[in-house]
């Protein structure tokens, strides 16, 4: 089902990439942009922002748009903090060098009790950029589960299976650019820690904000989007035994609505040779959580999307055309669906009380219920 709801979603992106941007929203929080050049004190007006959705305005439209960008490349990955750097502690949000998101109330001196120390936030820092300098270990991971064990395989094994699959990424990876880039920013952050700390709380007595605390160096565009893939990619699919490794790239189970590990085996396919439902690539597993990042900003109560929908902020449906009946959760899960191949027309109903039931008003008296009322499990629901 999914797979034939993204055919039409995966056209539109590939003729105009703002479609992913355009349905994007900033959580709540502030937004500095910080040069590596100077201390962060140095900030002025237009290098912060202040973040509330409640409040629909923007007074700084360009710098929305600046970070907007970079928060798309930088977050964890369908917000599943399990696929976090920071694991197991769980409190940097954020995937790259170029950045570091702390939720609020765990930010030094905050005043809240699960407010990290300085000195705990510094070797979180330190464990977050020294996973990130281990980015060609991850690629490899992607490798448990096939043919052959991470443990099993041997140096020149390793290296084909990365120049095969993802030579572009470890190249980058390897750079003497990336490598300098990735200590500085590092060295910048435990530098600078307590004035940073210090900042920040001035920051937010004289300013009201909730929720996230966002750095952000700035830097190019193209160094989040190398960032973000090397991030992305080995994370993308559910769990690496699924992976099967063609000519054509590399499939495997994506995360997207399913869950198949060892506390859920249940949820594998037993009487099938093919334990998991079917197999996706790393770019359509991309575009599926793109798709449902839109879905989720629809309204989860239900959703008519037509077969062809250009995803142009134009009404979803049209009368007389086939489409998707979707109805999502308040996570953003799909849990119910159907595929209407065409539309139904509008059906008139007539309620009446046969039985001649009853509902106590509010002065106590039994009266028979109006034809305009039906009863479920619930009670009395009006129409």
């Amino acid at each position: 089902m999914i797979q034939d709801m993204i055919r039409q979603y995966k056209e539109v992106c590939q003729k105009d990439q703002n479609v992913i941007l355009d349905n994007y929203v900033l959580k709540n929080g502030v937004y500095f942009k910080l040069d590596i050049n100077k201390p962060i004190e140095q900030i002025g007006e237009d290098e912060f922002l202040i973040v509330n959705n409640r409040e629909d305005n923007v007074s700084k439209p360009e710098l929305y748009k600046w970070f907007k960008v970079r928060d798309y490349y930088s977050g964890v990955l369908n917000d599943d903090m399990n696929k976090a750097i920071d694991l197991p502690a769980k409190k940097i949000h954020s995937t790259n060098y170029l950045t570091l998101f702390i939720k609020k109330d765990v930010f030094p001196n905050s005043g809240d009790k699960k407010a990290l120390t300085i000195d705990d936030l510094r070797k979180r820092i330190e464990g977050y950029f020294n996973a990130l300098e281990k980015g060609e270990e991850k690629f490899l991971e992607i490798y448990v589960g096939s043919n052959y064990t991470k443990s099993r395989l041997t140096r020149e094994e390793k290296e084909e299976f990365l120049q095969t699959y993802f030579k572009s990424e470890v190249e980058y990876i390897r750079s003497t650019n990336r490598v300098d880039a990735i200590k500085r920013h590092k060295q910048y952050l435990l530098d600078r820690l307590c004035e940073i700390v210090a900042f920040v709380n001035k920051f937010s007595d004289k300013h009201e904000f909730s929720n996230y605390i966002k750095i952000f160096f700035n830097q190019d565009i193209n160094i989040y989007e190398k960032e973000s893939k090397i991030y992305t990619i080995p994370r993308i699919f559910n769990v690496n035994d699924y992976n099967l490794f063609t000519n054509q790239g590399i499939l495997g189970l994506p995360s997207n609505n399913i869950t198949t590990n060892s506390k859920k085996p249940f949820l594998l396919l037993r009487t099938m040779q093919c334990h998991v439902p079917f197999r996706s690539s790393a770019i359509d597993v991309e575009v599926t959580k793109n798709f449902l990042t839109w879905l989720k900003k629809q309204d989860y109560k239900g959703i008519k999307l037509d077969y062809d929908y250009k995803f142009d902020g134009t009404p979803t449906h049209k009368r007389e055309n086939a489409y998707f009946n979707v109805h999502i959760d308040q996570s953003g899960v799909i849990d119910d669906f159907d595929n209407i191949p065409f539309d139904v027309p509008k059906l008139e109903f007539k309620f009446e009380n046969v039985l001649l039931m009853t509902k106590k008003s509010e002065d106590g008296i039994n009266r028979i219920v109006l034809p305009t009322e039906i009863i479920d499990d619930f009670g009395f629901m009006s129409i």
